[in-house]
């Protein structure tokens, strides 16, 4: 009882500490750091997205080697679905996250070489960077998606 107790708790002090750092990345940022502004609230909210998965969603009791063996959170004992599902919608959440990591770093990249005026990384070399990466962090979801229904 100790243990899905405890990330209760951790799910519940996460989601407060997320709530005031949007707040504050909305009220409190300066106008210069705007534009870095939106990519940090897009890898606040996959974060969030992803710890409402764990923390509500899926609840899962690890028994090794199956993730999510025992499943204790709303889809299983709700709404009566597989745990699988709820890796499936880990494997997305956490590619977002990754996604958003990386576009946050792109971001400072583009600045940084736009400021020391090296060379300048072009629009469609951004959008190829996005689609590359989103398809690429999304295909294990899609992955475990196809043989769920194999």
């Amino acid at each position: 009882w100790f243990m899905p107790l405890f990330e209760h708790i951790i799910g519940v002090v996460t989601h407060i500490l997320s709530i005031i750092a949007v707040y504050l990345m909305v009220r409190a940022t300066p106008e210069s750091a705007k534009p870095l502004t939106r990519y940090l609230l897009l890898l606040q909210i996959t974060i969030t997205l992803t710890d409402l998965n764990f923390g509500l969603l899926l609840c899962p009791i690890s028994l090794a080697p199956a993730p999510a063996a025992l499943c204790t959170g709303l889809l299983c004992s709700y709404w009566r679905l597989p745990a699988h599902i709820g890796m499936i919608i880990a494997f997305f959440t956490l590619g977002f996250v990754a996604f958003s990591v990386v576009l946050c770093l792109h971001h400072k990249f583009v600045t940084i070489s736009r400021l020391s005026h090296n060379r300048r990384v072009s629009k469609i070399e951004s959008i190829l960077l996005r689609v590359a990466l989103f398809t690429l962090l999304s295909s294990p979801g899609i992955i475990l998606c196809t043989l769920d229904s194999i």
